[in-house]
């Protein structure tokens, strides 16, 4: 049976054997990080409406960059117009390759920050339930 998470304005089932990862005690949350029972996780996060998608991945890649020596990184690019802004990442750590995406999302009122991160065997295992989960925040009001 699946989990639900349904605060911070966003709705989606997730797997149950993945946890909900405690926040930080403040009451400004913006969003919500799920663990998975290997490492990974996906983290959701409303981002800033001034910026725009260029400036929000940018800003990643330069985060991302500064943390993780030798990171590769490029576009995703879709032969569908309406498919949401996208990167993907690449890294080692303690001599795993690590895979991040990042998915700009945007609803009717605010625009989100998704980002996967596994090591990259996890990540392929896992790709059918982020592409569910992904779709359950593309339809959120």
């Amino acid at each position: 049976m699946p989990a639900e998470f349904n605060d911070h304005g966003l709705r989606f089932m997730y797997p149950d054997n993945w946890t909900v990862a405690q926040d930080d005690g403040s009451n400004d949350a913006q969003g919500v990080t799920l663990e998975l029972p290997n490492g990974g996780f996906l983290a959701v996060e409303w981002t800033d409406p001034a910026l725009t998608d260029a400036q929000v991945l940018a800003q990643v890649g330069q985060a991302m960059a500064a943390e993780y020596e030798e990171l590769e990184s490029e576009s995703v690019d879709s032969a569908d117009p309406a498919a949401p802004p996208t990167m993907e990442f690449r890294f080692y750590y303690l001599d795993l390759l690590i895979q991040s995406r990042v998915v700009l999302l945007s609803s009717r009122q605010r625009r989100m920050l998704v980002q996967i991160q596994a090591e990259d065997r996890d990540f392929i295992a896992n790709e059918q339930v982020f592409q569910a989960i992904l779709v359950q925040l593309q339809n959120q009001d």
